[in-house]
């Protein structure tokens, strides 16, 4: 066959889908995007009277480091600086979408964290079309293609019937990344950088497929391209790129007995244009002792294989039977250039599989895009062993399939909306809240004190500072608190008055403290330490006694200036 006619071939399926389903690709698109943007803005319509909806239905940790990032940018920063610890260290460059977001926001004078979820809305759109044209590649019947774009939009595993046996570690409850939904519905990052993972594969693939010169290094420039932005975006992924890119490449040159000389031309390009990012990201984490210190505590660890199985449920058994189809099955009924294409998907599988257990910390990072290759095995496994049935048969059990594969997501959904609703453990209002007067202190430390003030305050409040005053905190991340079980240790200690002056003083002084919040949480632990204190070595008993005088008081909060 030649180049032509193969190219004509592997074309005539995306063709066809492009006559009939961009209405019925756009309808579905928009339902995603509506259940992953309405149930926040239900959350902020619904606020209590005390409380205000700080953003986040989940994860707020996670989401108050990304809206600190966008506070710094809105202030003219570029440069991350960790903002949960109270340590000074060098600026590094990364995460520079978040300040380029904030600069944006400070631009139109919008709030950080609507901003921030109109980039999650739309790296969620890029993310569901690339899915979409890459589907598009593999199937040129209406009902495999929708099906298996539907099962992008929701599909997930076996989580339902997982958390009732108390199996919780299914990845589909609560590894965001592995799911496209959910994906969409955490940060803007990760649907971003899924899709340009996606596209760049998919221009290498042209490239490979292509039938001259010029229209193949117009492929590998626009894969070059959309390397270079993921190494920006999310650089743990130019790994999943390369390695998956680079043994389909040996594969097709094995199964074409020849070495393709354009093609590797092609990935030593993307090397040029992906790898200085990545290569600059290690090295600046790692030059320093305080982000060397932030990426040794910063796991992402991969639970056991059984959970990964299970967060993908049927999809995991319908891709071994797609997988099959493709590598032995497949060669009686797939031309060889479609074969060929397969193989990509297949490899894109095993080699991410793979990396979700290489001896790193960061190991569960490799999850990401994972779920369009599944699907992609999963449809191709389910008409497989559908084939035998009439097409009318085939899309209601098709249909069935979406339906179950599609409980865990709304289940989880649900759970977010459920929160949305519920109350502390003493009454207060839920932590996706904060109380007014909570706000309102922010806000005053935002335009009265400087961002390299470090402020000290509970856990939760600590997490949302930097987010929405810009300041430093002793205590606010699992990740980027440097020695956080320590700095937890000392935080109650402090709160709850089992420092000596001497010692009081002596820590202020260490971690260079300017600020203390008081909040009810704060307020709570320190009336758990009356009648604790040991008479023998005599404690603080009130902020008073330091000599310390309020600098803006609430009803439920109370700012301190520290004075050694």
């Amino acid at each position: 066959m030649s180049a032509a006619s193969q190219s004509e071939s592997l074309t005539s399926a995306q063709s066809t889908a492009n006559t009939g389903d961009r209405r019925w690709v756009l309808g579905w698109s928009l339902v995603v995007l509506l259940l992953a943007f309405v149930p926040f803005m239900v959350a902020y319509y619904v606020q209590p009277a005390d409380g205000r909806f700080m953003g986040f239905l989940w994860n707020a940790t996670d989401g108050n480091s990304y809206i600190s990032r966008m506070e710094a940018g809105r202030r003219g920063e570029w440069l991350l600086h960790l903002t949960f610890t109270s340590e000074d260290h060098p600026g590094v460059l990364l995460h520079t979408g978040y300040y380029l977001l904030g600069k944006l926001a400070g631009l139109f004078n919008l709030p950080n964290i609507l901003v921030f979820h109109l980039a999650r809305v739309a790296a969620g759109a890029f993310l569901l079309y690339a899915s979409w044209r890459f589907i598009c590649r593999y199937f040129d019947r209406k009902v495999t293609r929708r099906t298996a774009f539907l099962l992008v939009c929701f599909g997930a595993g076996l989580g339902w019937l997982a958390a009732p046996l108390n199996l919780t570690d299914s990845t589909d409850l609560w590894v965001a990344e592995s799911l496209s939904f959910f994906s969409i519905l955490a940060h803007p990052h990760f649907p971003l950088a899924t899709a340009l993972l996606i596209l760049s594969l998919m221009w290498l693939q042209d490239g490979w497929e292509a039938p001259d010169e010029k229209t193949a290094w117009r492929a590998y420039l626009k894969a070059s391209l959309g390397g270079f932005f993921l190494g920006w975006v999310h650089p743990f992924l130019v790994v999943t790129l390369g390695v998956v890119a680079g043994v389909t490449l040996i594969r097709r040159n094995l199964a074409e007995r020849r070495l393709d000389r354009r093609a590797w031309g092609g990935m030593v390009t993307l090397a040029v244009f992906a790898l200085p990012m990545p290569i600059y990201v290690y090295f600046a984490l790692n030059g320093n002792a305080v982000l060397a210190a932030y990426m040794k505590q910063n796991d992402a660890l991969s639970p056991l294989p059984f959970y990964y199985l299970l967060g993908y449920g049927l999809l995991t058994l319908l891709a071994l039977v797609g997988g099959w189809w493709v590598e032995a099955s497949g060669r009686n009924s797939l031309t060889a250039p479609m074969r060929l294409r397969w193989q990509l998907v297949t490899t894109w599988t095993v080699i991410t599989c793979l990396l979700l257990y290489i001896p790193f910390n960061f190991q569960r990072r490799f999850v990401e895009g994972l779920h369009l290759p599944v699907v992609l095995l999963a449809t191709a496994g389910f008409f497989f062993l559908a084939r035998k049935w009439k097409p009318g048969a085939q899309a209601r059990r098709a249909n069935m399939l979406v339906i179950v594969c599609s409980i865990t997501t709304f289940l989880v959904l649900g759970t977010f909306v459920s929160n949305i609703f519920a109350r502390g453990p003493n009454g207060d209002i839920h932590p996706l809240y904060l109380y007014n007067d909570e706000v309102a202190a922010m806000n005053w430390l935002r335009l009265n004190t400087q961002p390299s003030d470090t402020v000290i305050a509970g856990p939760v409040l600590g997490s949302y500072i930097p987010a929405f005053a810009g300041n430093r905190t002793f205590f606010g991340h699992q990740t980027e608190t440097i020695n956080r079980t320590e700095k937890l240790e000392l935080l109650q200690q402090f709160f709850q008055f089992k420092m000596s002056r001497e010692e009081m003083f002596a820590f202020i002084q260490k971690y260079g403290l300017k600020y203390v919040v008081i909040g009810p949480d704060e307020a709570r632990m320190f009336a758990e330490s009356l009648g604790e204190n040991d008479s023998e070595n005599p404690t603080v008993t009130s902020l008073q006694d330091l000599g310390w005088a309020p600098v803006y008081v609430t009803q439920k909060v109370q700012v301190y200036r520290l004075v050694v």
